[in-house]
């Protein structure tokens, strides 16, 4: 594949599966989305997690497609299997789990009902079905993720390699379809948060990591890449409006732009060379930040109950005891999750190394 003009093709880097800084730069920006909707009580930044963690979930589908399209090129699927779900199981669950297990013990959140939900990753059907949002509501796209993991496996690894790209497709077009059906259908607003609601999402990434790796010269991967600016300038005041408004059917409607968007942002990430655009990225803050991403979504939503009884309100001024409250919950979101980096997750992390590569 030829280079845009002026830089140079993200394909060699990408398909090599290395280390890419300005993905944790890009998680980094996911998760400012995140904190900003929980931790501010303004409209002007309700729903704008939602917009982080289809980023999220676009960036994760992209990278899960290409690690397992590594394997299936490289081991047998019983090898594969191992291989990709124990890395996944070190990688992902332990502070999962720790968490449930704390915020189960000391009452927060109401996990000490729901832990036995939230731990065979079934928070999603949950809340679905259950037509609420209490308890640990962030645990749905971890839910989703794991239901994906089991799902994409099946798909690119067991099935034949000429299946994927009629699946990816399926997956976008079902995705949207799933989402009407379910409305015109009277079912509540939740139903999102099953797989396939968010599969859209996901199955964009997908696409992303199938074309870099299967054609790389396509004609509609040079267009896109050249028409990223104008379509960030279309879908950016779209999202923007959907989470403003709240409204199921500008939500609907207003879909396919999410994860258009985050396409539009992974691919840029993946470049090499030098952008203007997103060499802030890599810098070491963001990509730090990165690194510990998982840890920040997984612990966030139990700080408030943590630390807001000991926050002093300030001078009876509203504005003010609501940013010291953010700043607070920020901080301390952080420290737990560099903490969760440095004793567990990333010790645990080397232990993937000692399955079969």
């Amino acid at each position: 594949m030829s280079a845009a003009p002026g830089r140079v093709g993200f394909v060699s880097k990408a398909t090599r599966l290395a280390y890419l800084p300005k993905l944790d730069g890009l998680r980094t920006v996911s998760i400012a989305l995140v904190l900003l909707d929980h931790f501010l009580p303004y409209r002007t930044v309700h729903g704008i997690g939602g917009t982080g963690v289809t980023i999220f979930f676009v960036l994760s589908g992209y990278l899960i497609t290409s690690i397992l399209i590594s394997y299936s090129e490289a081991m047998p699927v019983g090898a594969a299997a191992l291989t990709f779900f124990w890395r996944r199981f070190l990688r992902l669950s332990p502070p999962y789990y720790l968490c449930i297990v704390v915020a189960a013990l000391l009452g927060l959140n109401g996990v000490q009902n729901t832990w036995w939900i939230n731990g065979l990753y079934l928070t999603n059907f949950w809340m679905a079905l259950d037509r609420t949002y209490t308890g640990p509501t962030h645990f749905w796209s971890l839910s989703v993720e794991e239901q994906f993991y089991v799902l994409w496996f099946f798909v690119v690894v067991a099935a034949p390699q000429r299946f994927l790209l009629p699946a990816i497709i399926l997956s976008m077009i079902g995705s949207i379809a799933f989402r009407w059906i379910s409305y015109l259908s009277g079912a509540n607003d939740l139903f999102f948060m099953l797989l396939p609601g968010s599969m859209g999402n996901l199955a964009t990434g997908a696409l992303i990591a199938y074309v870099l790796r299967y054609d790389p010269k396509n004609t509609l991967l040079m267009t896109f890449s050249r028409w990223r600016p104008y379509l960030l300038v279309v879908c950016l005041p779209i999202i923007g409006a959907e989470n403003y408004f709240n409204n199921i059917v500008l939500w609907n409607a207003a879909f396919p732009f999410g994860p258009l968007m985050a396409a539009c942002l992974v691919t840029l990430a993946i470049e090499d060379g030098k952008d203007w655009r997103t060499d802030w990225l890599a810098n070491p803050i963001a990509t730090h930040i990165g690194k510990i991403s998982y840890g920040i979504y997984v612990y966030h939503a139990f700080v408030p109950d943590l630390i807001d009884p000991y926050i002093p309100n300030l001078l009876h001024s509203h504005a003010a005891t609501v940013l010291l409250a953010f700043l607070a919950r920020c901080l301390v979101t952080c420290a737990i999750a560099e903490l969760s980096w440095r004793l567990l997750e990333r010790p645990i992390a080397r232990l993937k190394d000692g399955i079969l590569h």
